[in-house]
């Protein structure tokens, strides 16, 4: 039965130490990510949004903790748990970069159909500025 819990010990630290490794850096980020969100918190506009980066702030930091115990326990269930929370921090992300894309293509429609670039062009155009 020893045996049994100690194979098991091995071969959770072997599927987790590549995540184990990036611990840091993955807490890093988090604690970038929250202070980011503190930031954006701090301006009117901003405080809409400000629990995202928050939020995935903590995902990720919550991840990093979980993969280290998951490390140095053996425990399978903060190795899924760790697994879960780093899933839900790269959907998260994914979404958001969608609808990113998404609301950019529709500026970039609107601004095309309205005339609103070709007017900033010429503007430009005629004022003597040089671009590059």
């Amino acid at each position: 039965m020893e045996t049994d819990d100690l194979l098991q010990k091995k071969i959770i630290q072997q599927v987790s130490a590549p995540l184990y490794s990036a611990k840091g850096w993955m807490k890093f980020i988090g604690i970038l990510l929250i202070v980011v969100g503190v930031f954006y918190a701090l301006s009117i506009v901003g405080i809409i949004f400000a629990w995202i980066p928050i939020w995935l702030g903590i995902l990720v930091t919550g991840a990093a903790n979980k993969m280290d115990m998951a490390y140095n326990s053996g425990d399978k269930f903060s190795l899924i748990e760790a697994q879960k929370k780093i899933g839900l921090y790269f959907t998260v992300y994914g979404v958001l970069i969608l609808i990113f894309l998404i609301l950019t293509l529709v500026f970039f429609i609107v601004a095309l159909s309205t005339g609103f670039l070709t007017e900033m062009i010429s503007n430009i155009e005629n004022s003597g500025m040089q671009y590059y």
